[in-house]
């Protein structure tokens, strides 16, 4: 294994026996699971759990009452729901097409001669993406491992992009950046489209890691429900609003 990915995967068995604990105790819906460690500048490290199935993907925390991100993979609706303000966002983009901006490039390489971690599902490869000639992204990622998941979070990442594009006009011209608008807005899906994440990092810090996943999780029954209780508001309205 790939010494930047021993850490990754040295709490795994931890974890395995944490989720299974948490699976036995409200079984219900199956779903495939991912396990993310994510890191950013300045704050906290976190956990980021993804639950998957034909219909839905979850984002959360894993455990607390601190809210959640329902994905509605069938009519393409984004929902964030704030435990604390008891309060559902939805998001569903009204722009849908990008188009690269002139004078942005977005290049992928694959690279070789590098130690890599080995899985019993997938092979594994290194890949780093530049923009206009400049390193912007790294990922090591498993390009068979984990499909229905991977799709998943891939039209998640997808719409949340053309949410994006539609707020990019309001951005001063100084503090847009082209990496990450290329990653997060023009090409969301370069990396996840080379295989699942297992380590994923930026120039400025950003990253996250696999430490767990799973082809068959047993989900609680009410985890892609919306709360009914909740006011609900459009996107859309709340920035009118403002």
């Amino acid at each position: 294994m790939h010494p930047a990915l021993k850490g990754a995967f040295a709490g795994l068995a931890f974890l395995t026996l944490q989720w299974l604990s948490f699976a036995a105790a409200s079984a219900g819906l199956a779903a495939q699971l991912l396990v993310y460690r994510v890191a950013e500048p300045g704050v906290e490290p976190y956990i980021s759990r993804i639950l998957v199935t034909r219909e839905y993907l979850r984002m959360d925390q894993g455990q607390g009452d601190d809210g959640f991100i329902l994905l509605d993979r069938l009519q393409k609706v984004i929902y964030s729901v704030s435990s604390a303000d008891k309060m559902i966002l939805q998001i569903n983009p009204a722009v849908k097409v990008r188009i690269l901006p002139e004078g942005m490039k977005l290049e992928a390489k694959i690279s070789q001669g590098r130690e890599l971690p080995e899985l019993p599902a997938s092979k594994t490869e290194y890949w780093r993406f530049f923009v206009n000639d400049e390193l912007c992204r790294s990922a090591v990622v498993a390009p068979d491992l984990m499909q229905q998941a991977r799709r998943a979070y891939g039209e998640y990442l997808d719409l949340l992009a053309l949410q994006h594009l539609t707020t990019l006009q309001a951005i001063p011209p100084e503090m847009q950046d082209p990496c990450d608008q290329a990653i997060h807005i023009f090409e969301p899906l370069a990396v996840i489209d080379k295989g699942l994440p297992l380590r994923e990092w930026g120039e400025q810090g950003w990253r996250q890691e696999l430490i767990d996943y799973r082809e068959r999780f047993e989900a609680p029954d009410d985890s892609f429900k919306l709360p009914e209780e909740y006011h609900r508001t459009r996107l859309g309205e709340l920035q009118g609003g403002s």
